[in-house]
């Protein structure tokens, strides 16, 4: 997740959420909370 935010920080990823989204759809398990946190420190 650091990395996620690290590469929006840098303009490197446009879209959190979307990464995120792709990431669940593919079987990585994700937490309800730290996707929240995640998204709130991305300000998404």
């Amino acid at each position: 997740m650091g990395i996620l935010l690290l590469a929006k920080r840098r303009g490197l990823v446009n879209n959190v959420k979307d990464v995120l989204d792709k990431m669940q759809g593919q079987g990585t398990r994700i937490s309800n909370r730290l996707y929240l946190q995640v998204l709130t420190l991305a300000d998404e």
